[in-house]
């Protein structure tokens, strides 16, 4: 029997009943079952060591980018000790076509995230599941097309990001299989997306790691083993990225998602289309930008350096993506840190936010330079054993990197105005060091430095990039000084009974 209440007393519940949290609102009680083993305390946004909340927020997304980066990393790796320099040139050629199409799955899967998670948060779950399902749809739909559209114009893209001389036949043969699986490797990053807006970042990670781990092994097997070359090496890729995707859609049909594929769900809703475009169409400008810049800095190194130029720049552009990921981690953690303090008017703790990221942006940028420019022989070294080149990668590196301590800030100026809702500035602080600065610098310094010129555009771009990031957040700064202080004195003006604390 179940014990009863008497006077209003609650009696302990029986260690074999939980509360169902799918009824909790209308106190339903579900079926007696083992009690689980407690899970860790959300974060609390309001309360929590600012420090503490962004290892808990930065981590798990500093360790996805590591992996995701760390497919790409592999293949060159590979590829420059089994192919050689011309080998590692395709497929600096050839990445950023694949990314500017595979980009589609993760901009639909950012703004299928934020419309999935304010939907199950406001208690939609139909508007959720017509999110993923519409949004699947269309991701399929846009990289198929834009696949068929990149293989019908193969000849010309690749001339125009820089697949000339000897390069080229090394990457057609790359390009033309990576092009048959970028309808899932861009299905992977949107599924990455919507399993991460359920709060489910370990899942998320996990289905990237088995898409890097697939690749590591099957890498050495069809490049070496079958001898299949720089296709071996593409095939690869597209086998992880099934695996990727396969582990994330148990996710959905057999897993503990609260977002399910239902039939009525695939039924068009091109309002929720139109928004998850909207929503991502930063990210999608972002990696348009990289795309052009690509395009324009392979074409200067192949003027002044030849087939071996691209190579370095392919070799420069991986330990680059590589260590970029703590950055990138601390960005993404930063973010909802600080948009919820922002929103809550818990301004001090917005500006203790800021400056902790910045703080530690600039530590993991600084570690980044010691290293490279302790060991960039070893690093060059990884992915060739050509001494031409690793020489010039080597100088390369050490010359790029000079001002990686600065690149924090530039993350995490545009990170700021994404949290506070002011998207026009996070837009024009993202797309500012590669569109307006980089770009124009690789057209005009080549003609006086040659090859040097290239590398001399990245650091004077960075430089302008974090004085111009500096221009927009240090008002920023003395604007939430002042809104706390102004706060404060409301607080204190007001009657004690009215300044009850923050259910945050």
């Amino acid at each position: 029997m179940r014990p009863r209440q008497c006077g209003g007393a609650r009696h302990p519940r029986p260690a074999g009943v939980q509360i169902s949290t799918s009824f909790a609102a209308s106190g339903a009680l579900s079926p007696a079952r083992p009690m689980k083993p407690s899970r860790p305390a959300a974060p609390q946004m309001g309360k929590d060591d600012i420090g503490l909340l962004l290892w808990k927020l930065s981590a798990p997304a500093a360790v996805g980018m590591m992996v995701m980066s760390l497919n790409n990393v592999v293949d060159t790796i590979f590829i420059g000790h089994w192919l050689g320099t011309l080998g590692i040139a395709g497929v600096s050629v050839v990445v950023p076509v694949t990314f500017l199409i595979a980009i589609i799955g993760m901009a639909l899967g950012v703004g299928g995230s934020s419309i999935s998670a304010r939907a199950l948060g406001a208690g939609q779950p139909a508007r959720a599941e017509k999110a993923l399902a519409n949004l699947l749809l269309v991701n399929l739909a846009l990289a198929s097309l834009a696949s068929l559209l990149a293989l019908a114009f193969e000849r010309p893209i690749l001339l125009a990001f820089g697949a000339q001389g000897a390069i080229y036949p090394f990457a057609a043969e790359y390009y033309r299989v990576s092009l048959y699986g970028l309808p899932l490797f861009s299905t992977a990053m949107f599924f990455n997306n919507m399993i991460r807006s359920q709060g489910q970042a370990r899942v998320s990670m996990r289905a990237m790691m088995l898409a890097a781990v697939l690749n590591i092994v099957l890498d050495p097997i069809l490049i070496r083993t079958f001898g299949m070359g720089m296709a071996g090496a593409a095939w690869a890729s597209n086998l992880s990225y099934l695996g990727s995707v396969s582990f994330s859609l148990n996710f959905f049909l057999r897993g503990p998602s609260r977002v399910r594929f239902r039939r009525a769900a695939f039924r068009p809703d091109w309002g929720i289309v139109g928004e998850a475009m909207a929503l991502g169409s930063t990210n999608f400008a972002r990696q348009g930008t990289n795309s052009l810049l690509t395009l324009v800095v392979n074409q200067a190194l192949f003027t002044y350096g030849g087939e071996v130029g691209v190579a370095v720049y392919g070799i420069v552009n991986r330990v680059v993506m590589f260590t970029m990921f703590p950055l990138t981690g601390l960005a993404q953690g930063f973010l909802p840190v600080a948009g919820f303090n922002y929103g809550a008017r818990h301004f001090g703790r917005v500006r203790e936010t800021l400056a902790l990221a910045a703080r530690y942006g600039m530590l993991a940028g600084l570690l980044a330079l010691l290293v490279v420019e302790l060991f960039p022989r070893a690093l060059a070294s990884a992915f060739t054993d050509d001494p031409e080149l690793v020489d010039m990668a080597s100088h390369a590196l050490r010359m790029v990197f000079l001002t990686m301590p600065l690149v924090g800030l530039q993350f995490l100026g545009a990170g700021y105005f994404q949290a506070i809702g002011q998207a026009g500035r996070a837009l024009f602080l993202a797309l500012s060091r590669q569109g307006l600065l980089l770009v124009p610098l690789v057209l005009v310094l080549p003609r006086f430095w040659q090859i040097d010129g290239v590398w001399y555009s990245f650091v004077i771009a960075d430089a302008l990039a974090f004085a111009i990031t500096a221009a927009f957040v240090v008002p920023q700064w003395k604007r939430l000084e002042l809104a706390q202080s102004r706060h404060a004195e409301e607080a204190e003006a007001m009657p004690q009974a009215s300044v009850a604390p923050s259910p945050s």
